[in-house]
């Protein structure tokens, strides 16, 4: 939990992510070129299809991005991808004559891995892993919806107007209690009855007024 200025202040990005993450690593490998098919195509990407299989040479799908065609590899992994298996995509992307390609994966990337990716010759290699998954779903809203939550924040007048009170009735004008001002009331010789009005219509404690008559 995080505080700010008194106020207890939520991470809903923190808990969607971990959320999004969790289910993501609990698909099958199958299932999860399946959803980097959607996933590509909610970017903005058309004609995306699976295409590997056994044999696949390190291409699991193509597509069009911006009317270029690309190839993606999809990994749904719990450890860090290598930099060989980024080296891999490029040599595929290069045999089957692309220049843009998508690694995704579950997981995260090695630096070296990104590395490899970044000094690519000639091929634009982009690399999704789990967290960046989970940003791009949160912040374009696919299949994340917002969800208010309450915030709460302490309020020190609150307890400020009952412990500057002797009575806990609270104060009826600077330095001056509902209680003196009842005793003044009866020092000028007004009626129970008449103080009862006065302390009903502004509202004091009752039990602060039937004391202090």
């Amino acid at each position: 939990m995080e505080y700010q200025n008194g106020a207890l202040v939520h991470d809903p990005t923190k808990l969607a992510r971990k959320a999004i993450l969790a289910w993501l690593r609990k698909m099958s490998g199958q299932k999860f070129e399946e959803f980097v098919v959607q996933f590509l195509t909610l970017m903005g990407a058309s004609r995306v299809e699976r295409t590997g299989g056994a044999g696949d040479g390190g291409i699991d799908g193509t597509g069009l991005i911006g009317g270029f065609p690309f190839a993606f590899q999809a990994k749904q992994w719990d450890r860090p991808v290598p930099p060989k298996e980024v080296v891999n995509l490029v040599g595929a992307l290069t045999n089957g004559g692309f220049n843009n390609g998508y690694f995704v994966t579950s997981s995260r990337y090695t630096p070296s891995a990104r590395e490899r990716a970044d000094k690519a010759r000639g091929i634009t290699v982009e690399l999704y892993d789990g967290d960046r998954i989970a940003d791009t779903m949160i912040k374009k809203g696919f299949g994340v919806r917002e969800v208010k939550r309450p915030v709460y924040e302490f309020d020190p007048t609150w307890w400020e107007s009952r412990l500057n009170s002797d009575d806990g009735g609270g104060r009826d004008g600077p330095g001056e209690t509902i209680k003196s001002r009842i005793w003044k009331l009866c020092d000028e010789g007004r009626h129970p009855k008449e103080i009862a009005d006065i302390a009903e219509a502004n509202g004091w404690n009752r039990k602060s007024v039937s004391g202090a008559i």
